[in-house]
């Protein structure tokens, strides 16, 4: 607006100045001819005069007084011609004693009045020009004032130079009031538009410049309110996307930012989510310049926050983190920062803050819950294995009988020869070592199914897939209906480790296991045959595969048989199958079938490799 100010103070003195300096220059031009055609008419009077003058003199005085003493006639007549006021008609010569010596001139010299001397002074300077009195020695040449006078020209002269004065300053005057009304005018409908500009500046776009005039001013005037018009729709538009985005970043749940990437983080934005969050309103947070966000955070979280918003600045890249902060009420809230750089002439952060306290909880409560499910899966696991066990009590007797039977034979046969007058020692000591492993062979079953039924704290370690399943199969093969089964490994070589609890593993391998054994009961003794298989699936999970030649699975059964209490046998509980799923699931793998082409169902199963971390805490 003080430009505006300006513009118009600038236009009224300008128009004034011009004008007068257009005024100054065509006087400047043509006073000074006027004035000297007016002095060359005076002087051509003058001149005009002077010539007649002389003429007079070389007539008549010259004849009369040259004649006389010529030397002092051309002397006085010299002396006559250069007096300032050449008003000489008629020359009179007195001599010193004032008797008329000589006179002159162009009309009858009878109208020439004599020196009179009875004529008192008064009368005399009626008739004679006192002024013009020129003593000569003994001559005395006056005149008589009559025609024309030097000295009137020259004041008409001047008084035509005063007059000619006035009349510039006149001009001057008048053509800057014009021009000064003129600019006056101009500056009025300036003035307008400096009202419609404060208007704008006020946010009232309804006050239009009404100039109807078809000039410069008019057309500035028309643009200026297709401006306003074009301001307004624009200002519409923000205002309408500012209700829009204020809608939107109001109704969001969290806190929108920007502040200055400082170690103060000073507030240059807040949205109305940030009284929520935080209990102080953004108008709190705003106008408070000295506000360090920063102090929202717990203090063990502030260099962990700092370095990973520098480290995204470094990299360009956004950052996502969780942290903790302290309310106004001081209470501990967990948040999700998400936010990245803008490039502004001062370095800035803008993001959204959320509270994510709730979901915090759940996953404390979700560990909890993991935790109670895996001492139940254990539980579940270690009855079912119980259960297990009391299924292969028989094989277990014959496998602990056996050793048994040897060791009691094997230690009578000992006694005997130790009894006999001759003792055969080296018998004796190959009796006592078939004791020996004997009863190494029933202490190896026994700490199987031990292992098998103990109550074990849940632990997953890296363990190598194949040596897991060579584990197994010593276990599964105590029993001593496994004598009419076959099974075929077929185990890749260099499988990676896979990160397990191994006794629960192994569980869900025999219950797979037995499953294959009873779908193939009725098959002949050589036809059944179990390939246990093991391969690297992709970089995170290895493979096992329980393949079985039996009578598979009908459509009916395939969508219940892995539900709990879903059984096809006849003393089955139907918890095998829904229990090895349920652990699979805890490790992060997976348990499905498919029917083979030719007879019989494969059951998989993954688990997940074990990957190594690099030294910027990252997996390679």
């Amino acid at each position: 607006m003080f430009f505006f100010s300006k513009i118009k103070k600038s236009l009224l003195i300008k128009s004034v100045l011009t004008a007068v300096l257009i005024v100054s220059i065509v006087f400047a031009i043509l006073v000074p001819r006027a004035f000297k055609l007016l002095d060359s008419i005076v002087e051509e009077q003058i001149r005009h005069h002077s010539s007649e003058l002389a003429g007079v003199i070389d007539s008549a005085v010259r004849a009369s007084l040259l004649s006389r003493d010529p030397k002092l006639g051309n002397k006085a007549l010299n002396r006559l011609l250069k007096q300032p006021a050449l008003s000489l008609r008629y020359a009179l010569v007195y001599d010193n004693k004032g008797s008329l010596f000589a006179q002159a001139g162009l009309v009858n010299p009878a109208l020439i009045p004599a020196k009179d001397t009875s004529l008192t002074q008064t009368q005399q300077d009626g008739i004679y020009d006192d002024h013009h009195i020129l003593k000569l020695e003994s001559l005395i040449i006056g005149s008589v004032e009559y025609g024309f006078s030097v000295d009137n020209e020259l004041r008409f002269r001047s008084k035509l130079r005063r007059q000619g004065t006035i009349v510039t300053m006149s001009a001057l005057l008048a053509t800057a009031a014009f021009f000064g009304l003129f600019g006056l005018s101009i500056t009025r409908q300036l003035k307008k538009l400096i009202i419609g500009t404060h208007a704008i500046a006020a946010g009232d776009y309804t006050n239009k410049v009404n100039v109807s005039s078809k000039d410069e001013i008019g057309q500035l005037s028309s643009d200026f309110n297709s401006m306003i018009d074009a301001i307004r729709d624009k200002t519409d538009t923000i205002d309408e996307s500012k209700r829009f985005l204020e809608g939107i970043t109001d109704n969001i749940e969290g806190m929108i930012y920007r502040y200055n990437n400082s170690q103060q983080w000073n507030l240059r934005y807040v949205s109305a989510g940030a009284e929520k969050l935080t209990g102080y309103s953004s108008q709190e947070l705003i106008s408070n310049d000295g506000f360090d966000f920063s102090a929202f955070i717990f203090q063990e979280d502030r260099q962990l926050v700092w370095d990973a918003i520098q480290y995204s600045v470094s990299n360009q890249q956004g950052f996502s983190i969780n942290y903790r902060i302290l309310t106004r009420k001081g209470e501990v809230k967990w948040v999700l920062d998400r936010g990245r750089q803008i490039k502004t002439d001062e370095s800035q952060i803008e993001g959204i803050i959320i509270d994510i306290s709730s979901q915090k909880q759940a996953e404390i409560e979700q560990k909890k819950a993991e935790q109670q499910s895996r001492q139940y899966l254990g539980q579940l696991a270690q009855l079912n294995r119980v259960n297990t066990l009391g299924e292969m009590t028989a094989g277990i007797a014959h496998e602990i009988n056996q050793p048994l039977s040897s060791i009691v034979t094997r230690s009578g046969a000992a006694r005997r020869r130790l009894a006999s007058l001759t003792p055969d020692m080296k018998k004796v000591d190959s009796a006592l070592k078939a004791i020996s492993e004997q009863a190494l062979r029933a202490g190896n079953v026994i700490q199987r199914m031990r292992d098998l039924v103990s109550v074990q704290k849940s632990e997953r370690d890296s363990v190598y897939p194949n040596e897991l399943l060579k584990e197994a199969l010593k276990i599964i093969k105590i029993d001593g209906a496994w004598f009419d089964n076959s099974i075929e490994t077929k185990f890749s070589p260099d499988l990676p480790p896979v990160l397990v609890d191994k006794i629960q593993i192994q569980q869900v391998v025999l219950n797979l296991l037995r499953n294959a054994q009873d779908a193939m009961h009725l098959l002949p003794p050589d036809e059944r045959i179990i390939i246990l298989r093991s391969t690297q699936l992709d970089d995170d999970f290895v493979q096992i595969s329980i393949i079985d030649q039996g009578v598979g699975i009908d459509f009916e059964t395939e969508s219940e048989l892995l539900n709990a209490f879903f059984t096809t046998k006849k003393t089955g509980m139907g918890m095998g199958l829904s229990i090895c799923r349920t652990i699979m699931t805890a490790h992060e793998g997976q348990l499905w079938f498919s029917r083979n082409d030719n007879k019989g169902v494969s059951f998989h199963i993954t688990l997940p490799i074990v990957h190594e971390k690099n030294n910027d805490g990252g997996n390679k």
